[in-house]
């Protein structure tokens, strides 16, 4: 009879922890992921943001202007080489090209364009002999 009670009791606590366990699982996926869980297809290396976003020809570019503002900082992933998070890239390379680019104020002026010379076809044009006879 004994035995028959703690089994019983045992099967009681088996049932009330697996329970729980159902419960934190709904949690979990109800729950939004950790923003600072990065997604691996958001990063970029560090050559692809300076040679590819930028133009540079090589990486030392990245760590001469580490300290810029704006300038997107480096995350490690699991102890292996440093990360950048693409979207940090792209908004500095936009940023960068707003400051070079500034829209206007007001209304935009439509550009007069310069009157071209037009080509001749053909022989030129004999010119006029001054004082001549």
């Amino acid at each position: 009879m004994r035995n028959e009670i703690s089994l019983d009791h045992i099967d009681r606590q088996l049932q009330r922890v697996l329970a729980e366990l159902a419960a934190l699982r709904e949690q979990l996926a109800s729950q939004s992921p950790d923003p600072a869980y990065v997604q691996p297809a958001e990063l970029c290396t560090i050559d692809e943001f300076v040679m590819g976003m930028l133009g540079f020809r090589s990486r030392v570019s990245y760590y001469n202007h580490i300290n810029q503002p704006g300038w997107p900082q480096r995350i490690v992933v699991g102890g292996k080489r440093p990360m950048l998070k693409r979207a940090d890239g792209e908004a500095y390379v936009k940023a960068q090209a707003d400051l070079a680019n500034p829209m206007p104020a007001g209304q935009p002026k439509l550009l007069r364009q310069k009157p071209s010379k037009k080509r001749r076809v053909g022989r030129p044009v004999k010119a006029a002999v001054r004082g001549g006879t």
